[in-house]
């Protein structure tokens, strides 16, 4: 069973001559229509499998894998006869046709430009605690390819272009450090008009340092590691605490801390590693926290 020749369709047919053919083919050979003829009922089960193979990409890729095998078997096959005997094969009466240009050469013809689907986008966004917590939504500004306007298939241009995109996604209430967030749709376009890809989120919690890498957990006390903290907590001073491999590091913070600042911990009361401290500065403040946040640096400018 060929599904092109049984809808009448060529192998470089698009999904929408094979949606048409198919519209096309079942309202002549429908049981309703064709009052219980078994030929016709027969035909159009044959029309119905060939459809559901060809709008399958990956069926459909298998077939046309198969196909060019077979071309390409016939043709060893004839080669060989005609070496051999100094004759044609008897199917072949004409003789055979010269070799399809290669792509790219005058006279080629494209291949089909079939869409795919994007690839999925891999960031980081910290969060403060209290929303990983209670949960909330939160923004998360990243590159990613989105397609470009007006572009359409058969254009010898990119269909695609890279670009700033801010995501808006929901952290479940609960979340820890270090966990991932899948953002449906949110990734990179695909080629020649495919759908989007994901994006896939890993969660800092503002106050807690990333994962330890393993080349670093061998001897934690003698290494400088990363921590982030909020700016409330570089403020206002207090601790923070940090989860390795061996145990719990308790980093104290002096209000007043700086980003660049290297702090010493307790792990289990004895000495701990060093942490540089890094400062997440809060995005989207509301109008209100805003105000805030400019009525805490007027007073501190009047105080100097």
């Amino acid at each position: 069973m060929d599904p092109y020749k049984i809808l009448g369709l060529p192998a470089d047919a698009s999904i929408g001559d094979i949606k048409k053919a198919f519209r096309q083919l079942a309202r002549e050979c429908h049981p309703d229509r064709t009052q219980g003829d078994p030929e016709l009922a027969d035909r159009f089960k044959q029309v119905r499998q060939a459809y559901e193979l060809l709008i399958d990409p990956e069926k459909r890729d298998a077939l046309d894998r198969g196909r060019a095998r077979q071309r390409a078997q016939r043709n060893a096959s004839a080669d060989a006869f005609y070496r051999h005997t100094g004759k044609r094969p008897p199917d072949s009466g004409a003789p055979r046709a010269a070799p399809p240009p290669r792509a790219g050469s005058p006279g080629s013809v494209p291949p089909p430009v079939r869409p795919t689907t994007g690839s999925d986008v891999h960031t980081r966004c910290v969060i403060d605690p209290g929303v990983a917590s209670a949960g909330g939504m939160v923004d998360a500004t990243y590159h990613r390819l989105e397609h470009v306007a007006g572009w359409r298939p058969g254009m010898r241009t990119r269909s695609t272009e890279r670009v700033e995109h801010t995501a808006r996604f929901s952290v479940p209430a609960g979340t820890e450090n270090g966990a991932t967030v899948c953002v449906p749709g949110q990734g990179n376009a695909g080629q020649n008009g495919g759908d989007y890809g994901d994006l896939v989120v890993t969660v800092r919690l503002a106050g807690k340092a990333p994962a330890v890498p393993r080349e670093a957990r061998t001897t934690p006390s003698k290494e400088t590691l990363p921590l982030t903290i909020s700016v409330f907590l570089a403020i206002l001073g207090g601790e923070a605490e940090v989860a390795l491999p061996n145990g719990k590091a308790v980093v104290s913070i002096p209000a007043g801390t700086s980003s660049g600042e290297v702090l010493p911990s307790k792990l289990g009361g004895e000495p701990g590693p060093k942490f540089s401290i890094q400062i997440a500065v809060p995005k989207g403040l509301d109008l209100r926290s805003r105000e805030l946040v400019q009525e805490v640096a007027q007073r501190v400018a009047e105080s100097r």
